[in-house]
């Protein structure tokens, strides 16, 4: 029995790599592989998973919003690099808002330009997209690259 020798086969890896970002940073994001919850990713953490050769699907989830399906195969040894990250240009829109949000402030109660308040409709509008309609494309899986 223990003069025989064992095949070793490396099993794939997963590495899943979350970048740090303003929007989202307090909150985890949840990982799904094939339907089973590998746990949570804080904000910039990198992951690793060893996965058996096959056909995968990743999904991450925060509260009611999620993202793409991600389909990809493994063989043995192989390493997967993927990244996470908030919908796309969201770095610009916590800003861009708030900014928005100054200016509709100020116009509107210390100049008196009701009207003002049509400068903040694009902001509540892509807020409106992603919580909704848009709510499984809020998170973005791509591989690195």
């Amino acid at each position: 029995m223990f003069g025989r020798a064992f095949n070793f086969v490396p099993m794939a890896k997963l590495i899943i790599s979350r970048t740090s970002e303003y929007i989202n940073r307090a909150r985890g994001i949840k990982i799904v592989l094939n339907g089973k919850d590998l746990g949570k990713i804080a904000n910039g953490q990198t992951r690793e998973t060893e996965l058996p050769a096959g056909e995968y699907t990743l999904k991450a989830k925060i509260d009611w919003c999620g993202s793409n399906d991600f389909r990809f195969h493994v063989a043995d040894g192989d390493t997967k690099e993927v990244t996470l990250a908030s919908f796309g240009y969201s770095w610009h829109f916590m800003p861009i808002s708030f900014v928005i949000l100054v200016i509709v402030t100020f116009t509107q109660f210390i100049l008196h330009i009701p009207e003002a308040a049509f400068f903040g409709i694009p902001v509540l509008l892509i807020l409106f997209y992603y919580f909704t309609f848009g709510r499984n494309r809020y998170l973005v899986i791509k591989e690195k690259g």
